[in-house]
This record gives C-alpha cells, sequence and structure tokens, in this order.
C-alpha cells in the first residue's frame, strides 16, 4: 500500500509500523506544528465491521480516561472512508526494544511497573480491561517515561454490544491470562495483573518465563505449568521477588493481587529493604552471560540398512570444516562437537544437550552432512547410521523434534544447514516421486524466531518402495564450497570483514551453478521466518587474513648484473602435475606456453583457460622459470581452489557469470562483488599441463556496486533480499526472488502503494517494494502498470 502524503490536514512523513489491524504513520499537525503518530484502519477491513467498531471504539476509550501515563489521543476522523486515530508521538521507543538489549536493572524495571500500575488501575475503573498488555504496547516518550497504548482489543465490562463472541481469546498468547487464554466472558482487572507479573518476569530476566516460539505451547504452559522460579534464569536476584510474582502470576486469580497498585506497592516494599541491605543491586544491570559461537556437526555417510546403503555416500571433507569453524581467524566458534556415523539414540540425546544448554546471546549452528527421506505422510526424517527405511518414525531423527528443541531453546540466533540428499519414501511406485520439491523451511522453520534454515538440496533424487531404489545422485558438492567461501574469504561479497549467513549461501550457490558444466546444478535453498528476514545477515565467520608475502632474498654474491643491463624479475612459480621439474626441458616450456596461446586465441578463450583445472589436481613439482619466458604468453586468470578435490572437467569459468539457472520461488545468483579467482602471472608449460594459483596468490577483487555511483533513472539495486510479486501485494504470488546487490530495470510502478514495475537480469517481470530498493529516478514520473503480462518466459 502506497503510504499517503496527507492524512486530514496531517502531512504524513513515514511509515512507523504495520500489523493486521492497523497501520501507524509518523505525521505532521501544521496547526500546532508538532510530530504525531496516526492510527490508519486498513482498506481491507473496512467492510468487516467488528473492526472498524472496535477501532471506533479505541478512539473514545481513550478520549475518556484522564492520566499521564496513557498515550493521549489528539484527533479522530475519517479520510475517504477510512477512520484514523491520531495520538501522541513517543520518541523514546518502545519496551520490546529495550528487551532486545537485554534484562532491565531492578530499579528501572520496578520503576516502570510503578508508573503503569495506577494508569491500568484508571482503566479498570472506567470498566476497561486492556486484554493486549505487551512489551510492544510499552511506549516511552522523549524524558524516557513510560505509557500504556494500543486499546484496540480492550473489554468494556459493561458495554451493551459485544465484538467478541463468547468463548473467543483475543490478544496475544505469550501475554494472556490463563482465564483470557480460555475465552472466559468474565475477565476482570486481575487478567491484566496477570500480564503485568509477565512482563516484570521478562524486564528482570531479559526472557520470557516460558521459553517456547509455539502458541499453543505457551498457552498450555500459561494454563497448566506453574510460574518459573526466576531465580534459576537470573541467580543474582534477590530471592523476594519470586514471591511478588508468584502472586501477580497465580493461576487462579483470586489468589493474584486485588490491583495493579496494590502490586507496585508489594514490589517497592522488597526495593526498600535492598536500598538498605544491597543498594549496589538495585541500579547494578542483570549480568546475562556473553554470548557463545557453538557448532554441532553431525555426518552420516554409512548404513546398516541394506536399502539405505544403494545411497550416494557423503564425501564431504568433515575433518576440513572442523578446522575451518574452530579457526580463531575465520570461523572463532568456541565449541565444535562432531557425531560421525552414530546411532539416532546419542544423535538425539545430543541435538537435546546442544540446544537446551544455551543461552540468550549464544549462536547456535547444527550442520547436518547425509540423508534425509520425506515418509508416505510427507514428514521429513534424517537417516542415521542404524536407521531402517521402512522404520522412519522410530529409527530416524524426525524435523519435527529438531524444530522442538529449536523453539525450546534460550538462543536467539540459530542456523540450521542441511548439506543432504533426498529420498522419497513413498509407499507406492512411479516415476512422478523423483525431483519432488522438498520444503524443508516448513519442517523446521515453522514456529521459529530469529532463525535461519539452509539446505544444499530443493527436491528428491531417489525413491525407493518395498527393497526397490529409484533414482540416481552426484556426491554433494556443497560442503566444499562452503568451506572454500570460508577458508579463503571468497565468501566476503561486501568485503567488509564479515561473512553473513546471506553471503555464504549467495558465494555456495553461485559456485555450484557455475561448476554444473552444461549439467542440471545442485540448486540449494534459504529460509527465514518473514518478521525475521535480517536473519540472513547473522555473521557466521570472519575473513581470513591476507597471507603475508615474504621479501625476495638478496642476489647471490658476485652475480650482479652490469649498470646497464635492467634487473632481471623474480622468478614465476608454474605446478606441473603428475612429472617432475627436471624433465621438462626450459626450450619446451617456451614452446609449449607458445602452442597454449595459439589455441587459445583459435578456440576464443572459452575453453582454456577454464575457472576449474582440467583432470584431478595432483601433487606437482614447482619449478622456477625466468620472467623472459613468460613475456610472449598472456596472463591468464585462475580460479582459487582450497581443495584438491574438483571436478574432472567442466566449461564453465568460473571467474564468468555463471548460467543462471534460476527458478520461481529459487534465490536467484547476483553478481558477485568478490569472487574466488586469482590473477597471478602463470607460466604456462605444455597444452597439456594443469594449473592452479599458488597458496600465496592474493585474489583479484571485483569492486561492490556503488549506491553512490552514477546510474540511470531505469538501474536499481537491491538492498535486501526482496520478493517480486505478480501484483502490487505482500500476499500476492511470489515471483522469484531478488537478491541483494542485485541490479534491475524498472519499468514502471503501480497505480496505487509504494511499489516498482521491474525487470530482473532473468527476464522477470513484478513488483517489489519500492524501499527495497536503491533507485534514484522520479517515482511520479513512472508510467502506471495496470495489468502487464506477468508470465515468465
Amino acid at each position: 500500500m502506497m503510504i499517503p502524503k496527507t492524512i486530514g490536514r496531517y502531512r504524513i512523513k513515514a511509515e512507523l509500523g504495520r500489523g493486521g489491524m492497523s497501520t501507524v504513520y509518523l505525521a505532521h499537525d501544521p496547526h500546532f506544528e508538532r510530530d504525531v503518530a496516526i492510527k490508519l484502519l486498513p482498506l481491507q477491513l473496512l467492510h468487516q465491521s467488528t473492526f472498524r467498531r472496535r477501532f471506533e471504539r479505541e478512539a473514545k476509550v481513550v478520549a475518556a480516561l484522564d492520566h499521564s501515563a496513557i498515550v493521549p489521543v489528539y484527533d479522530f476522523g475519517e479520510e475517504n472512508g477510512q477512520p484514523f486515530l491520531v495520538m501522541r508521538f513517543m520518541t523514546g521507543g518502545t519496551l520490546a526494544d529495550r528487551l532486545n538489549q537485554g534484562a532491565l536493572s531492578i530499579r528501572e524495571a520496578v520503576y516502570i511497573i510503578s508508573r503503569l500500575a495506577p494508569a491500568l488501575d484508571e482503566v479498570h475503573s472506567h470498566g476497561v480491561i486492556h486484554r493486549d498488555l505487551k512489551p510492544s504496547n510499552i511506549l516511552f516518550d522523549q524524558r524516557n517515561e513510560p505509557y500504556l497504548s494500543d486499546f484496540g482489543t480492550a473489554k468494556i465490562t459493561n458495554a451493551h454490544t459485544k465484538l467478541t463472541d463468547t468463548g473467543g481469546a483475543v490478544g496475544t498468547p505469550a501475554y494472556m491470562s490463563p482465564e483470557q487464554i480460555q475465552g472466559e466472558a468474565q475477565l476482570d482487572s486481575r487478567s491484566d495483573i496477570y500480564t503485568l507479573g509477565i512482563l516484570l518476569f521478562e524486564m528482570l530476566t531479559g526472557m520470557h518465563p516460558y521459553q517456547t516460539n509455539t502458541p499453543i505451547a505457551v498457552a498450555v504452559k500459561h494454563i497448566f505449568e506453574p510460574v518459573p522460579l526466576i531465580l534459576d534464569m537470573q541467580p543474582d536476584l534477590p530471592p523476594n521477588f519470586q514471591e511478588v510474582i508468584a502472586s501477580a502470576m497465580a493461576k487462579n486469580r483470586e489468589d493474584r493481587y486485588a490491583t495493579a497498585v496494590v502490586f507496585a506497592e508489594a514490589l517497592n516494599k522488597v526495593v526498600t529493604q535492598l536500598a538498605v541491605e544491597s543498594p549496589a543491586i538495585l541500579d547494578a544491570p542483570a549480568i546475562v552471560p556473553p554470548g557463545r559461537r557453538l557448532a554441532l556437526v553431525i555426518s552420516n555417510s554409512e548404513f546398516d540398512d541394506p536399502t539405505l546403503t544403494k545411497l550416494v555416500r557423503s564425501t564431504a571433507d568433515v575433518e576440513e570444516l572442523l578446522s575451518v569453524l574452530q579457526d580463531p581467524e575465520i570461523g572463532r566458534f568456541d565449541e565444535v562437537t562432531t557425531l560421525v556415523n552414530e546411532p539416532a539414540d546419542v544423535v538425539r540425546r545430543a541435538i537435546s544437550h546442544f540446544f537446551t544448554e544455551s543461552h540468550r546471546d549464544d549462536l547456535l549452528l547444527l550442520y547436518f552432512i547425509g540423508h534425509a527421506a520425506v515418509s508416505s505422510r510427507g514428514r521429513l526424517y534424517l537417516a542415521m547410521i542404524n536407521t531402517e527405511h521402512d522404520l522412519l518414525t522410530g529409527t530416524a531423527i524426525p524435523a519435527t523434534f529438531i524444530a522442538d528443541e529449536m523453539d525450546s531453546s534460550r538462543s536467539k540466533q540459530q542456523i540450521l544447514i542441511l548439506d543432504c540428499h533426498y529420498s522419497n519414501a513413498a509407499a507406492t511406485e512411479g516415476p512422478g516421486l523423483l525431483g519432488t520439491t522438498v520444503d524443508t523451511g516448513a519442517a523446521f522453520s515453522r514456529n521459529g524466531q530469529q532463525r535461519i534454515i539452509v539446505a544444499a538440496a530443493d527436491s528428491t533424487e531417489y525413491y525407493w518402495s518395498a527393497e526397490a531404489v529409484t533414482g540416481s545422485a552426484v556426491p554433494s558438492r556443497f560442503t566444499h564450497y562452503v568451506i572454500q567461501g570460508l577458508s579463503t574469504g571468497a565468501a566476503d561479497i561486501d568485503e567488509d570483514g564479515r561473512i553473513t549467513v546471506d553471503e555464504l549461501f549467495t558465494y555456495v550457490r553461485n559456485q555450484l551453478s557455475a561448476s554444473a558444466a552444461g549439467e542440471a546444478a545442485q540448486i540449494p535453498r534459504k529460509w527465514s521466518p518473514f518478521a525475521y528476514q535480517e536473519q540472513g545477515e547473522i555473521v557466521i565467520a570472519q575473513t581470513p587474513p591476507e597471507p603475508e608475502l615474504l621479501p625476495a632474498p638478496p642476489p647471490p654474491p658476485n652475480t650482479a648484473a652490469p649498470d646497464d643491463t635492467p634487473p632481471a624479475a623474480p622468478a614465476e612459480r608454474v605446478i606441473v602435475t603428475g612429472e617432475t621439474a627436471a624433465s621438462w626441458p626450459k626450450s619446451w616450456l617456451v614452446l609449449g606456453a607458445i602452442l597454449l596461446l595459439l589455441l587459445f586465441f583459435v578456440s576464443g578463450g572459452g575453453v582454456l583457460f577454464s575457472g576449474r583445472p582440467q583432470g584431478t589436481v595432483t601433487a606437482g613439482a614447482a619449478i622456477n622459470v625466468p620472467a623472459a619466458a613468460s613475456t610472449a604468453t598472456t596472463t591468464p586468470t585462475f580460479a582459487t581452489d582450497a581443495s584438491t578435490d574438483v571436478p574432472a572437467s567442466t566449461d564453465a569459468s568460473a571467474s564468468a557469470t555463471p548460467t543462471n539457472t534460476r527458478r520461481p520461488l529459487q534465490t536467484a545468483t547476483p553478481a558477485l562483488a568478490r569472487t574466488a579467482s586469482a590473477t597471478p602471472t602463470e607460466v604456462v608449460a605444455s597444452a597439456t599441463v594443469t594449473l592452479m594459483a599458488t597458496a600465496t596468490a592474493t585474489p583479484s577483487l571485483t569492486p561492490a556496486p556503488s549506491a553512490t555511483a552514477t546510474r540511470s533513472d531505469t538501474e536499481a539495486i537491491a538492498l535486501l533480499h526482496s520478493s517480486l510479486f505478480a501484483a502490487p501485494d505482500a500476499g500476492a504470488e511470489e515471483l522469484v526472488y531478488v537478491d541483494a546487490g542485485e541490479e534491475v530495470t524498472v519499468i514502471g510502478r503501480a497505480a496505487q502503494g509504494n511499489w516498482l514495475y521491474i525487470l530482473t537480469a532473468d527476464s522477470y517481470l513484478g513488483y517489489v517494494y519500492r524501499p527495497r530498493f536503491d533507485w534514484t529516478g522520479n517515482f511520479e514520473s513512472l508510467p502506471i502498470i495496470a495489468s502487464p503480462d506477468l508470465e515468465a518466459p
């Protein structure tokens, strides 16, 4: 939806937030020369009488309330039939913003409760139950004073009409009282007091009392589980706080404090006692264990089951992966646990410990290498050494088990990488079972917050029925390129010294596409919950430092060149595979170089200087050749590879733009700002010699596209990963993904909303949200595209 220029007399400056029931804008009031916040009912809810009446009632409720800790309402009206509410603009952010930084001090937490409690009692005295107290609805002004806001779901106990059916629960499950979750019609003020107790618990510990991201699971905990011991989460807190919180969050509302002010008074008694006994603790920030970087690598290439032994085996170098992750200059992981070919019960226990024993600020990486199977009921399982193909439920690791462990973890940063082949364990046979898309993201991110999932493949390569196995696969190259991108630093696309998950994914996908050599490329996928798209910015490694070049040795005595003779250039290195240096006379070296150069020009340069070495690289002898021998040759660019495990041949050059294999709903391959290529001046020994860059070759860097560079009005660069939609609506069909850094052509705009109509490099047409792109053109001058032909070529 396009940001309006004005609403009533108010000039819109920016969009502050968007939710399911309203959109909030920052606006300027020209009459009083002040900024205000305007809450607007979305167009799609105009014809739903319940939402419209609830919106109008909020204005009347807040206007009737008079308290200094309630965000005041200035105005109410309609703009083209859309009701809007004008409120004070709060510049201090929300309590949710502060909790994202961790727990508050005792004094600050108690002050917030003490200031909000009288305001909440004022609300209750008017027969109003807020029903949606939560951190995002506690706002702060420029003086750091907290305020209650958002009475859109408030309940009026003496109302003549009801806006929710009897038995319906309204609110946010994580902050609802047990009776509110059960949909009791006779809610009273003590429901809000229960929520106030949750807020105090969260402010003192930095964590919600019930650690789960599943709405149903948290609702069950609110109803049935006792209040968690706050000292278990924050041992340094005085024990008296446990009693206060237990009373506020009592399951039976008769056992709670009668009013919010009584709750605040009980808190202040604890603080008064602490001021005498331990005054320093009041202002001390909560001690939060420093974040660690923890990895669990599970690799499985062996099976006891005869059917599973027919599947392709993993060739990933687990030891090299561990080395990179543990390297203090690259991965910097504090702990890396490895399980290789272990049975399912051992793996289950390790996964549970891994996620359960983490802290809020820990970064967790679970990396699985092996095989996965989709059952006949569509459920995903990871195969272990003792997995039986016809007993997946009991002998494999269910994706739902891992997802539940991730949901229950305290860690807020989680990465799951799956380098596995997929099988379809269907009960019936059929060719249609091969190539079936596997939605790995749905299996692992259904409840996840702040989580990113990466899979090395997107579809099934086998299916089995009874004892028969149909299909084939080549070993995955995914982990090989992960190691290469991290160890060489080539995955640091923006060259800022850090490698994010997004950058690593882009690099690996690009290398897989380039190495396909005309065959179907291995297509990795990446998922993250929509509300947490920025999780792709999690830093998984640092760029390794450039190797130091040793100074050239001084010339031997009595061998200096005459004064009129230019000094000899330093010797070049050439690696010759399968032969020793002594077996190559210098004349053959020069002749071979000339022949290779001629063949290069005849062939147009398209094959000989492939970005990958031709043939398997074996240990070769490095020989020094005078620089004069290289003057008749052209300096080619060779790809730098951190491993010698390379394909037998390839036609694609890693230094050229790879063949684009983007398909609908697959992330595309943008131009890389930093490549894996190096440009050493190599001396070619023969047309059959395999060359590889030396370990000390400095990678060549292609400058990243500058956001400030001069571009035409039709060129735009994606600032973030963005979806290309079939219509100017985030709920419309997603055609493809546009990667950060990818350049697109702007063709027009939507009739309504802040949407650009663009053409991608792959000739896909569709709409993108304008703020996600760096574009310098004039939006109003663009032609309006109303009914374009949206079929992808």
